[in-house]
């Protein structure tokens, strides 16, 4: 896998770079981390585990600012410094509180630098031999591991990453805090109530508090080895599960189908995407139906049936878990491709469908009805597709959103349908090309909305079109002169220089910001 590596440099095999890190860090090792991105060589610097940098690096300037005062314990000082910066007492003018902040802000834009290099090629070269004479650390390394792994997670892929609620997990008693100053208290609470195994439904109902906190703190704990999954319990807590429903060589042969399919036809998303897609499809499974969960309706046509379980099953196959990565191993995946299989089997047959509906309450005219019927239905599924993507925004379950409002588009074009669609896509830069398009539609169904142009004008500013963003705008100020965001925007737009914007748009900016700021270590 790490072909091209330093001389004297150990090959770390098929090992994940986070993981690397956190074995590097707990075995107290001292080396140069050598990652490579692209043409380039993103050097990170090891003495005793904890993490430094060279000293001219703009980071190291900004790093030093705050290890100068430390003495003989910088990571006590900084350690200070990230539990002010939670202090939500503090007013806003404090000093201390804002150096705080722009601490944790710093920390958190070298995390994501990390977690942006994740997948990348690397080479360790062991020994302090090859470390430059003058270094700025230590910088708390835990602390950033934690965050890396844990950036831009949504509360779904947190609770996959975790192994679902049922997953139980137990600390390594009291080995770590005393090593870790900047352990903040109510990540060490958990800790100490994970002494004996607990499940992480029991945690989240036990503490009662925030529950995107709580996943983030278990999924902090994890990323560093501070938890580890407890063994298996006795068995009882099956008896609560459904029963199968698709005999196992029923099962065996449309996985052995579904993988000869893969070899030929690989699923249509990127890694990421993959994991949140599982991820949003694990935690709603309860609260789908068999026509949700396929996307399909009660008229799809056979052939279409057969399309529409392929394609998911292509997603769930088992064959995926080393590659996503997933905390539950491949039994998410068996138990997401079986739910689909079940699915199909039941649809794909009249007799069992009919059953399958009046034991759900499923109940729709087909057969027989009239355009105008058709039509009404199309509006209704749309409606409904619409409100549940609603909900499932609220719950920051984007993907599973996304489909269904790209479906309620579909059946009934309406303003409102689209522009939540273009807000969903907003949430991931690769779509932001495709949101402009939606909110664009969203405008030309209803003109006289403000609230969608506003939109499409803001969005349209961060995708780098900057002409028609200010067309926007105006448009806006048309309908009401005095809108402060409207003016606000008009304003930044022409205070901008038009030769900083570069012509990719939203993603490109977001790279070349990064590259400004961490430039080339090498």
């Amino acid at each position: 896998m790490n072909s091209h590596l330093p001389q004297g440099a150990s090959d770390p095999a098929d090992a994940e770079l986070m993981d690397f890190l956190r074995s590097v860090y707990l075995a107290r090792r001292s080396g140069v981390l050598e990652v490579f991105q692209g043409e380039q060589i993103r050097r990170f610097y090891f003495v005793d585990g904890e993490l430094f940098l060279m000293q001219g690096h703009p980071l190291a300037q900004r790093m030093e600012a705050f290890l100068g005062g430390s003495g003989g314990n910088p990571q006590a000082s900084l350690a200070a410094l990230l539990r002010r910066s939670h202090n939500p007492g503090a007013p806003p003018e404090d000093a201390a509180a804002k150096e705080a902040q722009e601490l944790r802000w710093l920390l958190r834009r070298i995390a994501k630098f990390l977690h942006q290099l994740a997948h990348e090629r690397f080479g360790f070269v062991e020994g302090r031999d090859g470390l430059p004479d003058k270094l700025v650390g230590p910088l708390p390394t835990g602390f950033l591991i934690m965050e890396a792994a844990t950036v831009d997670r949504t509360d779904t892929e947190l609770l996959l990453d975790l192994g679902g609620e049922s997953e139980r997990w137990v600390s390594y008693g009291d080995k770590f805090p005393a090593e870790l100053p900047w352990l903040e208290t109510d990540e060490a609470f958990l800790l100490s109530r994970c002494e004996r195994p607990m499940a992480v439904g029991e945690l989240l109902r036990q503490l009662g508090t925030d529950r995107s906190q709580t996943l983030l703190r278990l999924a902090r704990l994890r990323a560093l080895g501070l938890l580890r999954r407890a063994a298996k319990a006795a068995e009882p807590a099956r008896a609560t599960e459904a029963p199968r429903r698709v005999q196992p060589e029923v099962l065996s042969r449309f996985l052995d189908r579904v993988g000869r399919e893969l070899e030929t036809r690989s699923v249509d998303l990127d890694r990421e995407d993959h994991r949140r897609f599982i991820a949003e499809l694990f935690t709603s499974l309860g609260e789908r139906d068999f026509y949700q969960l396929l996307e399909v309706g009660p008229d799809t046509a056979p052939e279409k049936l057969v399309e529409a379980y392929s394609r998911l099953a292509r997603r769930v196959h088992p064959s995926h878990a080393a590659r996503l990565e997933l905390a539950g191993g491949d039994s998410v995946l068996e138990l997401l491709f079986e739910r689909a299989t079940e699915a199909y089997l039941t649809l794909s047959d009249p007799s069992r469908r009919g059953r399958y509906n009046r034991e759900t309450g499923v109940s729709f005219v087909i057969n027989g009805a009239s355009d105008e019927e058709v039509a009404e239905r199309n509006r209704e599924m749309a409606r409904e597709h619409f409100t549940r993507a609603r909900q499932l925004v609220a719950a920051q379950q984007y993907h599973a959103a996304h489909e269904l409002l790209r479906e309620a588009c579909r059946r009934d074009p309406q303003a409102d349908y689209f522009a939540l669609l273009a807000q969903v896509q907003t949430k991931n830069p690769n779509w932001i090309r495709q949101a402009v398009d939606n909110y664009r539609r969203a405008v030309d169904l209803d003109p006289s909305g403000i609230e969608h142009r506003l939109a499409l004008a803001l969005t349209c500013e961060e995708a780098g079109y900057l002409g028609e963003a200010k067309a926007q705008f105006a448009r806006v100020l048309e309908q009401r002169p005095d809108h402060p965001i409207a003016q606000a925007g008009i304003k930044r737009i022409e205070h901008q220089d038009p030769e900083s914007a570069p012509d990719g748009g939203f993603f490109d900016r977001v790279r070349s910001r990064l590259a400004a700021l961490f430039g080339s270590r090498g």
